[in-house]
């Protein structure tokens, strides 16, 4: 199968839209109510993401090239740090979910070893010895 892109407009899709419909100061940027949420479910679905945008006057003494590259940097910058948050909690998540099911006597499927390479070590060998009998 290939790779699933979802091509995502920036302003009025995952920053709120300002009133004068321009994105030239980094305290204007509002993200979108319920964006993160919506982006990892779209994420768990296997999608990709491209964040796209156009700028009327972008460019223009009005709107300068550097004002737009710093609020659009930090915008990326954002999105950037929910990915790599998302890396890391994402496989404490179903380890805990793992533990927590041994504690209940269950026998949970062997994780991926995902993640930053402590995060998959520490998957693989905790439970992998969790499954051992005492003395075994």
């Amino acid at each position: 199968m290939g790779v699933k892109v979802l091509f995502i407009d920036r302003d009025g899709t995952l920053i709120e839209e300002p009133d004068d419909f321009q994105v030239d100061a980094v305290e204007k940027i509002r993200l979108v109510n319920g964006v993160i949420p919506a982006l990892l479910e779209l994420g768990r679905h296997g999608y990709r993401f491209v964040m796209v945008s156009n700028q009327d006057g972008l460019g223009t003494d009005s709107f300068p090239q550097a004002r737009f590259d710093t609020c659009h940097e930090h915008t990326l910058a954002l999105f950037t740090s929910l990915a790599v948050v998302r890396r890391v909690v994402g496989p404490l998540e179903r380890l805990s979910a793992a533990v927590r099911e041994v504690g209940q006597g269950g026998k949970p499927e062997p994780l991926a070893e995902e993640g930053p390479e402590e995060l998959a070590s520490l998957a693989l060998r905790s439970v992998s010895r969790l499954h051992v009998a005492p003395g075994g």
